[in-house]
């Protein structure tokens, strides 16, 4: 369950950040409770958040657009856990 549900919320993430606005996909909203019901808990979930922007998000990226994108997921994530 907590491999789906990690595969999910990547595959969230990533089209979020993809998208050139800023609005957040209602799909963010209540993941933290999701992540909850799959057997994970905050820390569970800020792990996975990072390990997304590490390795498949940040690699390759100028700093500017790091930061942007940082920025960006960093809103998702707050979205995500309220």
């Amino acid at each position: 369950m907590i491999k789906k549900f990690s595969l999910w919320y990547a595959k969230t993430l990533l089209k979020h950040l993809a998208k050139g606005s800023n609005e957040i996909p209602r799909s963010a909203r209540g993941l933290g409770k999701q992540a909850l019901s799959a057997g994970m808990e905050t820390l569970d979930l800020a792990k996975l958040h990072e390990n997304i922007l590490i390795t498949q998000v940040l690699p390759g990226r100028k700093a500017a657009r790091r930061k942007a994108l940082t920025r960006k997921a960093g809103v998702f994530f707050s979205e995500a856990i309220a």
